[in-house]
């Protein structure tokens, strides 16, 4: 889907294939997604890849088992345990495959 000099740019800012093409599906067949919003998203995402990663991917991903359960709280407040573990993943390049965060 992706040739390769889009693979090699989109590694070179810290994201991957699945990343980009999860987005867009997502905008294409839910309408939740939008530009401004993974723009915005991926914008942490390479600061945090540049200014402390030394734009080095991760090693390995996390494992689904890893995340707190959709049912998990957090001061009362559903997904909460589970966004934050969510979103220091994605930080560091370690989401697996099938998980967006977005």
């Amino acid at each position: 889907m992706f040739e390769p000099a889009e693979i090699a740019f989109l590694e070179s800012i810290g994201c991957s294939t699945q990343e980009l093409f999860d987005f867009v599906d997502d905008f294409v067949f839910c309408g939740d997604v939008n530009y401004d919003d993974v723009e915005a998203i991926q914008s942490v995402r390479f600061d945090f890849f540049k200014n402390h990663l030394d734009a080095k991917p991760a090693s390995q991903s996390m494992a689904m088992d890893d995340f707190p359960a959709k049912s998990a709280e957090a001061d009362g407040i559903a997904w909460l345990p589970r966004l934050i573990v969510k979103a220091r993943a994605k930080l560091r390049g370690e989401l697996p495959a099938d998980l967006m965060y977005g």
